[in-house]
């Protein structure tokens, strides 16, 4: 149980640090968020990435980030991850 605890720990901390680099620039065209006249709006799912708008949220889910969100929510929520391989 212990090290369960120590991964979560770990996978909170990745989400901070995530979060924290996100508020920066637009997930999908990289777009420095101190460019950008309006604010960036943060993925309602994983609150790890931010936007500069919708065109760029939805292309940014259709290039893989729905899985990579999905990823996030299990992390934060201290459920194990199994990767299958063929």
């Amino acid at each position: 149980a212990l090290a369960c605890e120590a991964d979560k720990a770990d996978a909170l901390s990745l989400i901070e640090v995530l979060e924290s680099s996100g508020k920066r620039a637009c997930a999908c065209c990289k777009k420095d968020a101190v460019c950008f006249s309006g604010n960036l709006q943060q993925c309602g799912s994983c609150k790890a990435v931010w936007y500069c708008g919708r065109g760029c949220q939805v292309k940014h889910w259709n290039d893989g980030h729905k899985i990579d969100c999905i990823t996030v929510l299990y992390l934060s929520e201290g459920m194990l991850l199994f990767t299958w391989t063929a």
